[in-house]
C-alpha cells in the first residue's frame, strides 16, 4: 500500500521523536539508577548502624548485667567463703545467693541464665544452683575444651540441648567475665562469671527491623557463618569473601560489612540492587510520561505547516518530472520557501535546459559523424582513381606484362575492399591496416609514375593494435606525391614514419618536393573543401582541412598537426594524436 510524502514524513518524524525520548527516558534512567543506587547504598548504610546499634547494645547490657553480678555482694561474699563451707551450707548459701541476684538484679529478655564459676572450677548456674553439669558441658562444646579460666569476652553462638528446664532446643551466646575482689592493698580474681544470651531473641529485631535487606549475616573473627536470616549459605559466604570494603557491588547484590568490637563479630547485610527501584515514586514516572506526550504534541503542532508546505511543493516537482519523462522538455517549476527548494527549483530548470542542449547536440554529432563516414566512402571510390587505375592495367596488358598485371590488380582490389568494408567502427582502423592500404596504394602509383619518385614507410611494431582515425594517411601521401614531387622535373623522395612516443602515436610524413610558402601552408588547415589545390587531386577530393577538421572531432585538445614547408625545400607534416585501444571508449 503507497502511502502519500506527507504521511511517510510525519510517521517517521514520530517515530523519530520517539525514539529520540526513548533514548533520552533510556539515558535518564541510567542517571535516576545511580541516584537509586545511592540512595540504596545510604539507606543501607544508615539501616546497618542500627542494626549493629541493636546487638552493640544487647552485649553492652550482657556486659553491664555481668559488672554488676561480679560486684553483687552476695556473689563476692559467696566466692571468699566458698571454700570454708560444708556441703550443707554450701547448698543453702547458694540458693540464697541466687534467690538474692534474681530479685535486685533486672535482666532483660534475652538474658536465658548466668552461671558463676569459683577458683576451684565449681561452677553454679542458676537454673540448677547445685549442679555442675552445665559448666562442664560449656567448657567441651561452647570452649572446644577450653578452661573457663583462660577465657575472657563473648563465644560464639552454640545449641544447648534439651534440659529440665528447657523443653526444646536453644541457640546461645555467652559472655565470660572474672569476678574480681577489691581490697585497700590489691585486687584478686575470685571466680568466673558466665552470662548466657538467647541468640534467637538477641537477633529478634534484626529479623524484624530492617526492609531493605534480603539476607543479614553475622560472622565470627575467623570469618565463619555464624547466621544468616535467608539463603544459600553457600553461596552467601562465597559473595562474603569476596568482599574487600566496607561497602561494595557484587552481582546483583550490594554488601555493607560492619565490624562489632565488643563481640569481634562482623556484620555483614545483603540489598538486592532492584531494590533501589521502590526509592522511585510512581507519581514522578506518570507525569514524566504526561510531559514526553506534551512535548511530542507541541514539536508535531509546530512542525506540521512546515511539512504542510514541503510536501505539496514536493508534489509539484514530482508532477513536472513526471512532465519531463512523458517528452515535455519545456516544463520548469518554480519552489519558495527556503534557499534548498530555490536550489532545487534553479537545478530543475537548468537539467531540462541541459538535456535539450545535450539532445540538439547529439543529433548535430551524429549527422556530422554520418557525413564524415559517408565522406571517406565517397573519397574511397572515387571514379576519377578507378578509371585511371584500369587504364594502367589495361596499358600493361598490352605489353603482356602479367605478373604487374596481377600486383597492379591485387593492390587495386585490396584498396576497394577497405572502401566497401568500413569495419566495425566508421571513423577508426587499424594502424598496421591503415599502413597496408598505403603500401597498396604506393604500388598502383609506382605504375602510373614510374622512376618519380621513391617511398620509404617505417612503421614501429609497438603500434600493432592500437588504431588511427581511418583514411588520413593517404590523402597526405597523395598530396606530396601530386603536389610536391610530381610538379618538378626531378625525382623525389616521400617518407612516411609512424612510431610509439609514450603515450602518443607520432606520425611524420616528410617529402623533398617543391615546397611552399609557410603562409600558405597555414592556410591549408583553414581553406575549404573548395581550394584549387583540392580540385587538381586525382584521388582525394576532401582537402587538408577537413582531415584537421576531424581530428579536431576526434581529439579536441589532445592533439597536433603541423606543417613546415618551405619553396623548394620540400615538405614536413607532423601528427601526434593518443593511443586508442578502443575507439568505442575514445569518442568526447
Amino acid at each position: 500500500m503507497n502511502h502519500s510524502l506527507k504521511f511517510r514524513i510525519l510517521s517517521r518524524m514520530v517515530l523519530s521523536i520517539s525514539i529520540i525520548f526513548l533514548v533520552l527516558s533510556v539515558s535518564i534512567l541510567f542517571v535516576i539508577s545511580d541516584i537509586l543506587r545511592f540512595s540504596l547504598e545510604s539507606r543501607g548504610k544508615d539501616d546497618m548502624q542500627l542494626l549493629a546499634y541493636y546487638i552493640s547494645d544487647a552485649q553492652e547490657d550482657a556486659e553491664q548485667a555481668s559488672k554488676i553480678l561480679a560486684i553483687n555482694e552476695n556473689v563476692q561474699q559467696f566466692l571468699i567463703r566458698e571454700q570454708k563451707e560444708s556441703v550443707s551450707d554450701e547448698v543453702t548459701s547458694v540458693r540464697s545467693m541466687m534467690s538474692s541476684i534474681e530479685k535486685s538484679v533486672l535482666l532483660h529478655d534475652y538474658v536465658q541464665s548466668f552461671c558463676i564459676v569459683s577458683n576451684s572450677h565449681r561452677g553454679y548456674w542458676n537454673t540448677s544452683p547445685n549442679s555442675n553439669d552445665f559448666l562442664e558441658w560449656f567448657e567441651e562444646h561452647a570452649l572446644g575444651g577450653s578452661s573457663v579460666m583462660d577465657f575472657r569476652g563473648f563465644t560464639d553462638n552454640y545449641t544447648f540441648p534439651v534440659t529440665i528446664n528447657s523443653s526444646q532446643p536453644v541457640q546461645l551466646v555467652s559472655y565470660v567475665c572474672p569476678v574480681t575482689s577489691i581490697t585497700r592493698d590489691h585486687q584478686l580474681t575470685i571466680g568466673r562469671l558466665i552470662i548466657n544470651l538467647n541468640f534467637d531473641q538477641l537477633i529478634y529485631k534484626l529479623k524484624n527491623q530492617s526492609n531493605i535487606f534480603s539476607q543479614i549475616a553475622i560472622l565470627n573473627q575467623d570469618r565463619e557463618l555464624l547466621y544468616l536470616s535467608s539463603g544459600d549459605e553457600s553461596e552467601f559466604m562465597e559473595a562474603a569473601s569476596a568482599i574487600t570494603s566496607n561497602s561494595q557491588k557484587i552481582g546483583g547484590n550490594y554488601y555493607i560489612s560492619q565490624y562489632l568490637p565488643s563481640t569481634g563479630w562482623y556484620l555483614v547485610t545483603a540489598a538486592d540492587m532492584s531494590q533501589s527501584i521502590h526509592f522511585l515514586q510512581g507519581s514522578y514516572v506518570v507525569i514524566g510520561i504526561i510531559i514526553m506526550l506534551f512535548i511530542i504534541l507541541c514539536i508535531l503542532f509546530c512542525l506540521y505547516p512546515l511539512l504542510n508546505k514541503i510536501t505539496a511543493q514536493i508534489g509539484g516537482l514530482s508532477s513536472a518530472i513526471d512532465q519531463v519523462r512523458l517528452g515535455n522538455l519545456d516544463t520548469s517549476v518554480q519552489l519558495t520557501g527556503s534557499s534548498e527548494l530555490t536550489n532545487i527549483s534553479e537545478g530543475f530548470n537548468l537539467m531540462t535546459v541541459s538535456i535539450r542542449e545535450h539532445i540538439r547536440t547529439s543529433i548535430e554529432e551524429t549527422e556530422r559523424s554520418q557525413k564524415l563516414s559517408f565522406e571517406l566512402l565517397v573519397a574511397k571510390i572515387n571514379p576519377h582513381f578507378i578509371y585511371n587505375t584500369l587504364n594502367s592495367i589495361i596499358y600493361l596488358a598490352r605489353k603482356e606484362q602479367c605478373q604487374d598485371i596481377i600486383q597492379m590488380t591485387g593492390a587495386f582490389i585490396y584498396l576497394l575492399q577497405d572502401s566497401i568494408h568500413l569495419g566495425h567502427s566508421p571513423l577508426y582502423a587499424r594502424c598496421e591496416n591503415e599502413a597496408e592500404v598505403i603500401r597498396q596504394y604506393i604500388i598502383i602509383q609506382k605504375y602510373r609514375y614510374r622512376d618519380r619518385f621513391q617511398f620509404h614507410l617505417e612503421f614501429q611494431p609497438e603500434l600493432k593494435g592500437y588504431y588511427i582515425p581511418r583514411n588520413i594517411l593517404q590523402p597526405l601521401v597523395e598530396n606530396s606525391l601530386i603536389h610536391g614531387i610530381c610538379t618538378d622535373d626531378k625525382p623525389g623522395t616521400i617518407t612516411l614514419t609512424m612510431k610509439k612516443q609514450q603515450d602518443l602515436m607520432e606520425i611524420v610524413l616528410l617529402d623533398d618536393g617543391v615546397g611552399m610558402d609557410q603562409e600558405y601552408a597555414d592556410k591549408l588547415l583553414l581553406a575549404s573543401d573548395d581550394t584549387d589545390a583540392d580540385r587538381r587531386a586525382r584521388v582525394r577530393p576532401i582537402g587538408i582541412n577537413n582531415i584537421a577538421g576531424r581530428l579536431n572531432y576526434l581529439f579536441e585538445g589532445r592533439h597536433d598537426f603541423i606543417i613546415k614547408s618551405q619553396a623548394g625545400a620540400g615538405t614536413k607534416i607532423t601528427i601526434h594524436i593518443p593511443l586508442v585501444d578502443d575507439p568505442d571508449e575514445n569518442r568526447k
